[in-house]
């Protein structure tokens, strides 16, 4: 979680800086300042959301306990309606090796 907080923080704050120095040199209207660090606050979010969530999903296939019990079917991708968008990520599916 850390490196995802990490990529997001990265990325994001570089988009974040050249919408500021956008609006201070060319100084656009408000509107259109606000209109982008929303839109850039938003995507950050949905992106971390996604992060996080594939990297739950990597740790269940890296679990040892797990996969004592189990084993990876597939990976599926997955669409989540948050209030801040759709999130499209993968998602493991397991089996349970004594019952198939």
């Amino acid at each position: 979680m850390i490196k995802s907080i990490q990529q997001v923080e990265h990325s994001g704050i570089k988009k974040l800086e050249k919408i500021i120095e956008s609006f201070m040199i060319a100084s656009k209207d408000m509107a259109s300042f606000v209109y982008g660090i929303r839109d850039e606050v938003i995507a950050l979010g949905l992106d971390l959301i996604k992060k996080t969530l594939e990297d739950c999903s990597q740790m269940l296939r890296d679990s040892v306990k797990r996969k004592q019990s189990r084993e990876v079917v597939r990976t599926d991708r997955k669409k989540l309606t948050t209030c801040l968008g759709t999130v499209c990520f993968e998602k493991t599916l397991f089996r349970n090796k004594q019952t198939r």
